[in-house]
């Protein structure tokens, strides 16, 4: 008799139960559907190559998938995707000047693709390992590439033909970037020195220490005036491009950091690496916001046009856009 009051009991109850499920469900689809509102994914593997247009709300990204991805964030969901490497790609630039991309991969080759067709323009063939950063001049004219053969690439973008390849250090090069306006071209690799050549005949204007273990990632201020730099030592260095002298250490990482990237109006520095956190800084070294959710390293990180917003890439896959307005601030 007691088995069957107990049984009349809870199938009583089972509608109330079936009914708190489905809110309990729902709820959990709200949520899951905010938590991920701003997390675009696409990519079938790890993110790797990364870059941001300085005038549109686009991302193109590189992956071990191969492929190169184009992401509109106004609608967050990828407008294309292009194929040509037979490796992963690692290395993304926009050409500022007419929206040509580049991308590089492992396989050792940079394919700069037609900005209006998307079409591969150019192959281009000349390092002997893989190439990872890869940047384009001011005025759009060249492309510079970063060998782990030791060498800079430096590329003429309508011939697709090289014009150089500059003597870096041993053990590889990483990083490469073009200054703005005083006419400057750095590299940079594992053996954790930076070179700085000009480029009117690109002479080699300077070379000293920056991280120990290597350099993963540089980039200059929009004004030119600042030489940041991501190193494996988890710490950013921001250097006076005149002068080349250290102006502020970034701190805040116990981990390497593999990307870095000034605001707009170049008063910020973001920078993400292997803790999967991205974190902000103003230029004089006080960190502002720590920005979390990544689940693996952040391999690419910018600043959206309005400055704003930070776009962030990942091995974990995805693509994240994080407004520095509801950041959680330090």
């Amino acid at each position: 008799m007691q088995n069957t009051a107990i049984q009349k009991r809870i199938q009583r109850s089972l509608p109330a139960i079936a009914a708190l499920a489905l809110i309990v469900s729902v709820v959990y689809v709200l949520w899951q559907s905010k938590r991920d509102r701003n997390v675009l994914r696409g990519h079938t593997g790890p993110v790797y190559g990364f870059a941001a247009s300085h005038d549109q709300r686009l991302v193109i990204t590189g992956g071990e998938d191969r492929s190169v991805r184009f992401w509109d964030m106004n609608s967050q969901k990828s407008s294309n995707i292009l194929w040509g490497h037979s490796e992963a790609v690692v290395g993304i630039a926009i050409n500022r000047q007419d929206g040509m991309v580049a991308s590089s991969s492992m396989d050792g080759t940079v394919i700069l693709w037609e900005p209006i067709t998307q079409r591969d323009l150019h192959i281009l063939k000349g390092h002997a390992a893989r190439v990872d950063q890869v940047a384009f001049s001011y005025d759009g004219k060249r492309l510079a590439t970063a060998g782990w053969d030791n060498f800079i690439g430096v590329w003429n973008v309508s011939t697709g033909k090289k014009e150089r390849l500059l003597k870096g250090t041993e053990r590889g090069m990483v990083a490469t970037a073009f200054s703005s306006n005083t006419g400057q071209l750095a590299g940079a690799g594992w053996a954790g020195s930076i070179i700085v050549w000009k480029t009117a005949d690109f002479s080699k204007l300077q070379e000293w220490d920056a991280h120990p273990g290597g350099v993963y990632r540089l980039c200059y201020s929009p004004d030119g005036s600042l030489l940041a730099s991501a190193g494996w030592d988890g710490t950013g260095g921001l250097w006076d491009a005149k002068t080349h002298q250290e102006v502020v250490r970034l701190t805040g990482s116990e981990q390497p950091l593999l990307c870095i990237a000034f605001s707009p109006e170049g008063s910020y520095v973001a920078a993400g690496g292997h803790d999967g956190k991205v974190r902000v800084w103003t230029i004089t070294g006080e960190i502002v916001s720590t920005l979390e959710g990544h689940l693996d390293h952040v391999h690419g990180v910018a600043f959206s046009p309005s400055g704003f917003e930070v776009y962030s890439a990942s091995k974990d896959g995805t693509v994240r856009l994080w407004d520095l307005r509801s950041a959680k601030k330090h």
